[in-house]
């Protein structure tokens, strides 16, 4: 293991999310990393690639950046939601940062804000979304289904970007996936 390796999954641990693998250790470490700004994971499913993206998705909004996660249908929500408010309130760490836990609103997307400005936002993929809405960072899960108009709309929301990074995440594309995007 490489120092930055070891110094990534200490810091994890102290984090409270030392259970990820060395795999997973890497896929944050690599989102983290502000030289980079396109990531993309694509590997099958069921192998712990999520959980990283959303362990990194809550280190950057506890480092005060807005984070959307963004996913391909709503038969996902509840299951992400429900992971997103698993770590928000039970990883003694992350809750002490949590300011407001907003994952079922009246308007606008679901959302946990923290004391120092960071957001991190859920929400299923549209080709629209309100003017003025920005993001720092976009996770895109199922991004085997993301269609360019869904790219032309949440590009725009990183125009004043502190952090202009786009995490790609997905299975291999199947055949039907290549005909639903076109």
């Amino acid at each position: 293991r490489s120092e930055r390796e070891s110094a990534m999954s200490a810091m994890l641990a102290q984090m409270g999310f030392g259970y990820l693998d060395r795999y997973q250790v890497d896929i944050v470490t690599t989102i983290l990393d502000r030289s980079v700004s396109t990531v993309g994971v694509a590997v099958p499913r069921q192998n712990g690639k999520s959980e990283a993206v959303i362990v990194a998705g809550f280190l950057l909004a506890v480092a005060g950046f807005k984070t959307y996660y963004s996913i391909s249908s709503g038969s996902s929500l509840q299951a992400i939601q429900q992971r997103f408010e698993d770590i928000a309130v039970n990883n003694d760490v992350i809750r002490r940062f949590v300011r407001d836990l907003d994952l079922k609103p009246k308007r606008g997307l679901p959302n946990i804000s923290f004391f120092n400005g960071g957001r991190l936002f859920l929400g299923v993929r549209s080709t629209k979304y309100p003017v003025g809405t920005t993001f720092d960072c976009l996770i895109i899960d199922g991004a085997q289904l993301y269609t360019n108009s869904q790219d032309e709309a949440l590009v725009d929301t990183m125009t004043v970007s502190k952090l202009g990074k786009k995490v790609l995440l997905g299975t291999p594309p199947t055949e039907e996936d290549w005909k639903s995007v076109g």
